[in-house]
């Protein structure tokens, strides 16, 4: 009897030994980095899904991958499981980007250039904070001084802060075929906000102080006697925002759509009747969409805007070579509603560790409405590019990408441009 009773409490602790172990494998114990040098693991982790204390969940762990390549701050990934007495330990192994720096930005065609000097940090604190100081030359000289927190004290809130001067050569229009260009100053200060209604998906504002100058140039302008030298204007701007995105990063690979509206209210101080009114409002959205085939990345842009249909020779909207239309020229023309889609196919021929190059075929459809007409008038000066293009990236630097392209005018031909520029196109 003595060696029956032992022999069941032997039985008894095997068995109960093993549901001992169980009880905690699959459950997650902790979570920690390797390679980190700069960014913050406690911001990392408040990213995270998967959590110290939840069941390990296999989709949960792989969207948790996934939202790490979104953060565009990493050029390597991985994601080691090692199971231990408490639970499992998810340890993820990766390699940071060069995220700060000089800026050097070039835009480059036959008939301008726009250069860009300045010094940036895409993870300032660690956190995804983005502090910009740049100098920008485009016919004229810019400034700016902007920082931008996305997730305050690892909160749903963002903020940030914007002081710059832009200066560029617009063109004006006192009637058909009275073209004028001014010289256009504008000094802008003002907040951002944003809140994170879920995984990337936002709502945003921004408002700011503006003092406008315009001054004619005569050298360029067609009819010098038109229109007035110099004026000036002191304006408030308000601007919400919706944006969402299901883009998933893969090294340079982009995968899904995202969508941004704005619509912004501008009141002035000191209206002037044909010029500008008291208040001035414009709507924007812009779509995008990518699809991974391979090799192959196809990418489209969609951009919609209308404003106040006012005659005035200060119109919202603008082609450029740099903004929308590839080859169509610096700024040729304005107006008050744009519709603008360009597509993109861009195939790696290049991938390691050092180096991507990817060759481009793209189009570019875009037209403008003329301010103060008919919107029956929207679709007569639509302009259709095509044209190649060649990109270079380093994956380990951070927004990296030296971007070759040329434009050709599918109506006019003799319409073409050569355009050298770092960052993708959109």
């Amino acid at each position: 009897m003595k060696y029956a009773i032992h022999l069941l409490s032997c039985l008894l602790i095997l068995a109960f030994i093993p549901l001992e172990i169980n009880a905690n494998i699959g459950v997650i114990s902790s979570l920690n980095f390797e390679g980190l040098q700069k960014t913050n693991v406690e911001y990392l982790r408040s990213r995270l899904l998967c959590q110290p204390g939840d069941s390990l969940n296999k989709e949960r762990l792989e969207e948790d991958i996934q939202r790490l390549w979104d953060l565009q701050l990493f050029s390597q990934i991985e994601a080691d499981l090692s199971e231990q007495s408490d639970g499992t330990i998810i340890t993820f192994k990766v390699k940071e980007k060069f995220t700060y720096g000089p800026i050097f930005q070039l835009d480059l065609s036959e008939q301008n250039l726009r250069l860009g000097l300045g010094l940036i940090d895409y993870n300032l604190w660690g956190n995804a904070t983005r502090a910009q100081l740049q100098y920008t030359y485009y016919q004229r000289h810019s400034y700016l001084a902007r920082i931008f927190s996305p997730h305050i004290q690892r909160s749903k809130w963002g903020a940030g802060l914007e002081l710059a001067r832009y200066a560029t050569r617009e063109p004006t229009y006192f009637g058909e075929g009275n073209n004028l260009v001014y010289a256009v100053t504008k000094w802008t200060v003002g907040p951002m906000l944003r809140y994170e209604l879920g995984y990337q998906h936002f709502l945003e504002a921004t408002g700011a102080y503006l003092h406008e100058n315009y001054e004619k140039d005569l050298q360029r302008s067609e009819h010098p006697d038109l229109g007035p030298q110099e004026i000036s204007f002191n304006k408030l701007l308000f601007k919400i925002g919706h944006r969402f995105s299901k883009i998933r990063y893969f090294y340079h690979y982009q995968n899904g759509w995202s969508n941004a509206l704005s619509l912004e209210g501008v009141y002035s101080y000191s209206p002037m009747e044909g010029i500008n009114q008291d208040y001035f409002w414009k709507i924007s959205n812009v779509s995008k969409y990518f699809k991974r085939h391979g090799k192959g990345n196809i990418a489209a842009r969609l951009r919609l805007g209308i404003s106040e249909n006012m005659s005035t020779p200060f119109p919202a909207f603008v082609k450029d070579n740099y903004i929308n239309l590839r080859g169509i020229g610096d700024r040729p023309e304005r107006g008050s509603a744009e519709a603008t889609f360009n597509l993109e196919e861009r195939y790696t021929i290049l991938h390691n560790k050092r180096l991507t190059m990817q060759a481009v075929a793209f189009t570019d459809i875009g037209t403008l409405l003329p301010a103060g007409q008919a919107f029956s008038n929207l679709a007569d000066e639509m302009d259709v590019f095509a044209g190649a293009g060649l990109r270079l990236q380093f994956p380990n630097i951070f927004q990296s990408v030296i971007r070759l392209d040329f434009g050709l005018d599918v109506q006019q031909p003799d319409r073409h441009q050569l355009l050298l520029g770092f960052g993708q196109f959109f």
